[in-house]
């Protein structure tokens, strides 16, 4: 399933190893298979990035970005570290956060590697005046504007749930700027809108009501780490922003020929889900 993985983490790093780009620990308990045909990212340097005069001490800073995107005002909080090798960009899913990723600031393998997070709008710490208008084509844009913002040409790129149908969509509209692709149970196929498709199965003209119900469902959901999920919700989520979140991700699921999208990546692209067996090219 995707759609938020049922409520795990996606606090998910990966690590080099001799059969090629293993997933963590944490995640092969969730998805004991997962595998990619060679490394795509280390703390060590990857082809083509630069290595020398980056200083392994550098510390994270958050920042709250003032922006426009379709007319639309935004303030998006981010987290980022710079430096000089190409830096990991990190789009969480629907009922996370950017503090999902945080932790790559602690890990050794990471300590030389910049890194760019942020809330998407309608989630977390980022505010948006108009949560109408968001969708998956408004999160993309929004992407769009915070790479252009800080300056960031070519990445390796992350992407969890709702964050991997955006990043998908990101690297498909401009392919030359992603180094790799790690998608973390984003959507490829109309079976993947576990939770999305309830906007269309169990729908509502009040957004206040359609959440309170939805979160209900997902808590009393017979899956591991559910009720978890769920009770975070409200915390996170703005409700009005949920409708078009859902319906766009339903959309392209169905229509948005996600899969040759994917398929016909030029960078090296690895798919992590928990019901098929993990999509890996180079």
């Amino acid at each position: 399933m995707t759609d938020a993985a049922r409520g795990h983490s996606a606090a998910t790093l990966y690590e080099a190893s001799p059969d090629g780009l293993a997933c963590d620990p944490a995640l092969r308990s969730v998805w004991p298979g997962a595998r990619a045909a060679r490394p795509a990212f280390t703390g060590q340097g990857i082809g083509g990035d630069k290595e020398d005069g980056v200083s392994s001490g550098s510390r994270p800073t958050s920042e709250q970005l003032n922006l426009r995107v379709d007319g639309v005002s935004l303030k998006v909080a981010t987290v980022r570290r710079d430096g000089e090798l190409a830096p990991i960009v990190f789009l969480h899913g629907f009922g996370s956060t950017k503090e999902d990723y945080a932790d790559i600031a602690l890990q050794p393998a990471f300590a030389r590697r910049p890194f760019l997070t942020y809330d998407a709008p309608g989630c977390g710490e980022t505010s948006c005046e108009d949560l109408s208008k968001i969708s998956i084509p408004f999160l993309v844009k929004t992407a769009q504007t915070v790479l252009q913002h800080a300056g960031i040409r070519r990445f390796h790129l992350v992407g969890h749930s709702m964050g991997g149908l955006t990043a998908l969509l990101l690297a498909h509209q401009d392919p030359g700027r992603g180094l790799s692709f790690v998608d973390i149970e984003g959507n490829l196929a109309p079976e993947d809108c576990f939770l999305s498709r309830q906007a269309v199965t169990h729908p509502s003209d009040d957004d206040e009501s359609f959440f309170d119900d939805f979160i209900e469902r997902t808590r009393r959901s017979p899956f591991y780490s559910t009720a978890l999920y769920a009770a975070s919700l409200r915390h996170k989520v703005r409700p009005d922003a949920v409708r078009g979140i859902f319906e766009s991700m339903v959309d392209l699921s169905d229509h948005g020929d996600l899969m040759p999208k994917f398929l016909s990546l030029p960078c090296l692209a690895c798919s992590c889900t928990a019901n098929r067996t993990p999509r890996c090219r180079t």
